[in-house]
């Protein structure tokens, strides 16, 4: 039985491992902070343990099919998984569903479940700009065109993330300036291009926010004031956020509370995603937040050891955009709850309660645990051949330079 369930666990069993045991935190931690959100809604005390689990299960079964599905199939889709990504942006923008002045989601029919459509631009994004960075590889100036295109598609994407969810992104905008860098664009043109949006981006922030022309800048100004301050005129509400955040980590100690011992996840916001880690801390301690940190360092050291044995840019490029996008929210995460930045609302991924962001989170998991497989031995004699016969195919002698086309 065992050998049987290991069997259909292709590609790096340390990530396969890593995700599975995240999948299994996230039913205990969601189980034990999601009491007071039971007792408000007059529910079953396990119908979010219920319902967790059923998005695990689902989850689960999308990065079995995802991690067997080829990766070079994401090549050719690229463009057109860039435009849905956007178009799906700015129709949440105009008729999305609102939640305290800002549309970052969209009701599926049937289900009755809503999507952040951020997390598919974001994946979509990654794809695409792993695309163009690898089919330009030649040279300084061929890197810079490509370079060029790429920042087109971020500003594009981060632009129409930035009204509803600022924190997004900026997080989706650093990841992929780090995915340039690791494709050797130079950092001068980012810092110099860098530079000036972040300029014009703040200036339009804090003009936005103070003449009142969106709501949500006035949230964006008063988070950052609230972190600031320290004085009563500090804003009450994102100062207690992080102040309770703060109570909970030092009641947790070394070892915790004990499982739903927590008191602070009765007082803070969100403690089932926006502030679980610090509800983990209180419940099982530094020792658990240690091992949950030791897994997301796994997941990204074996996806960059993944990226460095491939033999074509597209799939290392992907690789640690995909591994980036996950680790550097759940360090965003985590440096929210420990009050080191401004409250931002990004959830622990893999971890924090949720349907949709589970899912899109396991499309990246399936899709790197695939690129993984044509790092083994196994996996690049399979693609060596397959470049072969598409090489026979097209009448190409050499596209040793180039990633992996199919039609």
């Amino acid at each position: 039985m065992k050998d049987k369930f290991f069997g259909i666990l292709k590609g790096d069993i340390m990530i396969w491992t890593c995700y599975i045991l995240l999948l299994f935190a996230s039913l205990m931690f969601v189980h034990s902070t999601t009491g007071v959100l039971e007792y408000h809604r007059n529910s079953s005390s396990v119908h979010f343990l219920l319902t967790q689990m059923l998005f695990c299960i689902v989850a689960f079964a999308v990065t079995l099919v995802t991690s067997n599905i080829s990766y070079k199939r994401l090549f050719n889709i690229a463009n057109l998984a860039l435009y849905l990504g956007l178009f799906l942006l700015a129709f949440t923008l105009l008729w999305g569903d609102a939640t305290n002045d800002a549309k970052r989601w969209l009701k599926i029919p049937i289900i009755n479940q809503t999507l952040q459509t951020s997390d598919v631009a974001k994946l979509c994004l990654t794809i695409f700009v792993a695309k163009v960075m690898a089919t330009h590889q030649k040279d300084d100036a061929d890197i810079f065109k490509g370079a060029k295109i790429s920042a087109i598609a971020i500003v594009l994407t981060c632009g129409l993330i930035m009204p509803a969810n600022l924190s997004t992104a900026l997080l989706v905008g650093v990841t992929m300036v780090l995915l340039l860098i690791i494709a050797r664009v130079k950092i001068k043109h980012i810092a110099i291009a860098g530079a000036g949006l972040a300029l014009v981006g703040f200036l339009a922030i804090v003009a936005l926010g103070k003449t009142g022309a969106l709501h949500r800048a006035e949230t964006w100004v008063s988070r950052i004031e609230a972190y600031t301050q320290t004085d009563e005129t500090a804003n009450k509400r994102d100062n207690f956020q992080a102040e309770q955040a703060r109570i909970a980590i030092a009641n947790g100690g070394f070892f915790g509370q004990g499982s739903g011992a927590s008191m602070q996840k009765n007082v803070i916001p969100h403690p089932y995603s926006d502030f679980i880690f610090a509800s983990i801390i209180e419940e099982r301690g530094l020792f658990a937040a240690l091992v949950i940190i030791t897994l997301y360092i796994i997941l990204m050291h074996r996806s960059v050891m993944a990226a460095r044995h491939q033999t074509r840019a597209f799939p290392a490029f992907l690789c640690i955009g995909l591994a980036l996008n996950i680790v550097l929210q759940a360090i965003s995460n985590m440096i929210v709850a420990v009050n080191l930045v401004p409250v931002t609302g990004q959830p622990l991924p893999l971890i924090s309660m949720g349907g949709t962001a589970l899912i899109m989170t396991s499309i990246s998991v399936g899709i790197i645990i695939n690129i993984t497989r044509y790092s083994e031995k196994v996996g690049k004699e399979t693609e060596k051949e397959e470049i072969e016969e598409h090489d026979r195919e097209q009448n190409i002698e050499d596209v040793t330079d180039y990633p992996f086309v199919i039609n």
